[in-house]
């Protein structure tokens, strides 16, 4: 394969990694499910402030591993 090719299907990987990458994280708090992440979102946030998750998959719960970690 060449050294062209092999850069290509390198970069094809990159890019792909950082648009599921993307993807899943505009999800967390896209409570409402439109695919963006607005005030809406964040109203419906804060209204449940001080509330538990209702499990791992709720879409407001924000905390991620690294807030986990700490």
């Amino acid at each position: 394969m060449s050294l062209l090719k092999r850069a290509s299907v390198v970069l094809a990987s990159i890019v792909f990694s950082l648009v599921a990458s993307a993807a899943s994280a505009a999800m967390t708090c896209d409570v409402n499910g439109d695919g963006v992440i607005d005030r809406n979102d964040i109203n419906v946030i804060m209204a449940a402030r001080g509330q538990p998750a209702s499990g791992p998959g709720d879409v407001r719960d924000a905390v991620t591993r690294r807030d986990r970690e700490a």
